[in-house]
């Protein structure tokens, strides 16, 4: 029997604090440093012109005309701690995590310094504090799951108690986080889209905070309703999570990381009705609350079995229409055939990013990394929803990303 939640070791003081009653206040100093950062950025987008990063980031979701390709740098939270300290090693992944201002003040200096599109606000919690298991906080990276799986049994799920994102665990400052973002970027007329996170997706927060991995895919032959009662409550818990961001935040779009190819989809289609739940739900529940559309995406984690699992995935409602269900997501390469990856998206009207060679983009040369984002952006500018990419490492030189920008911004430009 399910015996409660176990603290996350190493969590900030502000831990299970009501958003409500959060006390986190902006300096003199705090209100400059953000001052600067939004006019710097506002700066960028007068000097390359054109469409605002809104204006592109919208064209790109729903595949309209525009000036260049949208470009991602994904940074997620950890390298925006170097940028923040530049690369002293100093200020680690975990202040960001532990200190809101500081998540906020990160991502604005990276969309400051890079000029990107959009901030890659990655979430400070995968949920694994939230059924049972014991979890702790780590320098450079998310927290981690650090003790046994807590659900083995359907005894363990007896008595779970729904979390609830507006009180629970590290949830609160999250939100808080992206609320103020939003509110920062409206103050100062940053025309920047917001693009929320929810991960992991129903699948995946089974298979890291519940089960295990190993645990998920042998359950689903040996007690498959084990499995389906796990994903009822991380179905559940996201809706309810998703519902809050957007509350909060009313963002442009969300996002949610999910794995296909750990265990066989094929057989299991089933799965697939609850990531189509998921998608109705926070794309109906955007319109009656903002009056807009909500654009969600996955970030993928499936490698080899990509297009059987897109297929599936559309055939079943896991994929389908911008604004209606998941629309796409974003992956690295890998055992992906890229090129066939992108064309069945470009012919399913999904958005799809994917990026250079990871081992290009963290050792470089300087011009291995441009020849590749040229390549990458006049073999896929004629697909609407394709956005190229840049996945930078903690070890990633700065060099590299100020040289990914710039050639982004060159060969993605329609003429």
């Amino acid at each position: 029997m399910w015996k409660g939640r176990l603290p996350m070791k190493g969590a900030p003081y502000w831990y299970n604090t009501p958003i409500e009653d959060l006390d986190f206040e902006w300096s003199h100093e705090d209100k400059v440093e953000i001052e600067r950062y939004c006019t710097k950025i506002l700066k960028n987008i007068e000097e390359e012109g054109g469409m605002t990063p809104k204006e592109r980031w919208l064209a790109t979701m729903y595949g309209k005309e525009k000036d260049r390709m949208m470009f991602g740098l994904n940074t997620a939270n950890v390298y925006c701690s170097r940028v923040l300290d530049s690369f002293a090693d100093a200020i680690k992944p975990i202040d960001l995590y532990r200190y809101p201002k500081l998540f906020i003040k990160a991502h604005l200096a990276t969309v400051a310094r890079f000029g990107t599109d959009f901030a890659n606000m990655h979430a400070i919690s995968y949920g694994e504090d939230m059924f049972g298991g014991q979890s702790e906080m780590i320098e450079y990276g998310n927290p981690i799951l650090s003790g046994e799986p807590p659900i083995k049994s359907l005894e363990d799920l007896e008595g779970i108690v729904m979390p609830n994102p507006y009180t629970d665990g590290l949830y609160p400052g999250y939100l808080w986080a992206f609320r103020e973002y939003k509110r920062i970027l409206e103050e100062y007329n940053v025309p920047h889209p917001v693009w929320g996170c929810i991960c992991v997706g129903p699948t995946l927060t089974v298979m890291m905070c519940m089960m295990g991995w190993t645990e998920f895919s042998m359950n689903l032959r040996k007690n498959p309703e084990l499995v389906r009662k796990c994903m009822d409550i991380s179905t559940e818990w996201l809706i309810t999570y998703g519902k809050a961001v957007i509350d909060t935040n009313a963002p442009d779009g969300i996002y949610t990381c999910e794995v296909f190819d750990g265990f066989p989809l094929k057989g299991n289609e089933w799965i697939i009705d609850y990531h189509k739940k998921l998608g109705e739900t926070l794309s109906q529940y955007a319109i009656e609350k903002t009056g807009k559309k909500v654009h969600l995406a996955y970030g993928y984690g499936f490698m080899g079995k990509a297009i059987e699992a897109y297929n599936l995935m559309y055939q079943y409602g896991g994929l389908g229409p911008a604004g209606e269900l998941f629309n796409g997501g974003y992956g690295g390469r890998g055992e992906v055939d890229l090129d066939a990856a992108a064309q069945w998206h470009y012919e399913h009207e999904c958005y799809v990013s994917m990026s250079i060679l990871d081992h290009t983009a963290e050792f470089g040369p300087i011009s291995q990394i441009e020849e590749e984002i040229k390549e990458l952006c006049e073999k896929h500018k004629h697909m609407p929803k394709f956005v190229p990419g840049f996945k930078s490492t903690y070890w990633t030189p700065m060099a590299h990303l100020d040289a990914a920008a710039a050639a982004f911004k060159k060969y993605g430009r329609y003429e």
